[in-house]
């Protein structure tokens, strides 16, 4: 198994035992982390050294263009980068990892105990391979210059529209009496890190099984859907509070009529909660 095949998000204190066990499949003996430095040195680094940059600095390589993007493509194809949150950051909110994962980073860090939008995207992420701990990068990620010439990725277009929901209240009984539930609905572009938002209107106090039927449907033009992501999310209007969600890569909706099954903030489906969905009706246009 080649680590440069994979992608992982773990916590940050996981990393080093990460390393420990992988290296050893790798053929090497130790792994240096080292802070981003000039591009020159930075390609001259060894195969054994872990490349370690702050989300503000990848953010800023991103802007810079498509060069610079692509040099840290390739540099991915044979080294490991791990993204850490800036210390702005610390502790208030997590790294946004799409822009990291779309230019083919292995590790974006991740405080767990910050339940935010960063995390559902995380947790949508993984759970494309079953949450087993790793996703596989796009052969575009992994042999870039396979691509050389080849079309680029063609956008696509989404409509979806929020039709009704199913048992949502919070999670362990946490509450007081009904709630007004509304839909949010953001995707994360992967290469331009543009996220589009839509929200439904509130269905008051009606949690047990919500009607919106939406009539005009929210469109989204994604640029990259292989690498874009998607976040589904029911909040109480009366309480301005989280109620459940449920994240996955925008490559995985499929057109028709669909059941979202909704997570809880702890992502997961256990007791009452493991009834919550929405019926979203999906529509896509090339």
């Amino acid at each position: 198994w080649n680590i440069s095949l994979a992608v992982l998000i773990l916590p940050s204190e996981s990393l080093v035992l990460l390393c420990q066990l992988l290296l050893p499949l790798l053929g090497l003996s130790h792994s240096q982390p080292v802070r981003l430095k000039a591009g020159k040195k930075t390609k001259s680094l060894a195969n054994s050294e872990m490349l370690s940059v702050s989300d503000s600095n990848t953010a800023l390589i991103a802007r810079l263009g498509s060069e610079d993007r692509d040099a840290w493509v390739d540099f991915n194809c044979t080294h490991m980068c791990r993204i850490f949150p800036s210390s702005q950051k610390n502790g208030v909110s997590n790294t946004n990892p799409v822009m990291a994962w779309s230019m083919g980073c292995q590790l974006v860090a991740q405080d767990l105990q910050i339940c935010d939008a960063e995390l559902m995207l995380n947790d949508g992420r993984f759970r494309e391979n079953g949450s087993c701990g790793y996703v596989l990068k796009s052969g575009r990620l992994t042999s870039p210059k396979k691509y050389e010439g080849a079309a680029k990725e063609r956008s696509k277009t989404a409509k979806i529209r929020v039709l009704s929901g199913s048992c949502l209240h919070y999670a362990n009984g946490s509450g007081k009496g009904t709630i007004d539930p509304f839909v949010n609905i953001v995707v994360c572009d992967g290469v331009t890190g543009k996220i589009s938002t839509c929200q439904t209107s509130v269905a008051k106090r009606n949690g047990l099984n919500p009607v919106w039927n939406e009539r005009s449907p929210a469109m989204f033009s994604v640029d990259s859907p292989n690498l874009a992501m998607i976040i589904f999310s029911v909040w109480d209007d009366k309480e301005d509070k989280f109620v459940a969600s449920a994240s996955m890569p925008f490559r995985g909706l499929k057109q028709g009529y669909r059941s979202v099954p909704l997570f809880d903030e702890s992502h997961s489906r256990l007791g009452s909660q493991s009834f919550s969905s929405l019926l979203v009706e999906v529509r896509f246009e090339q």
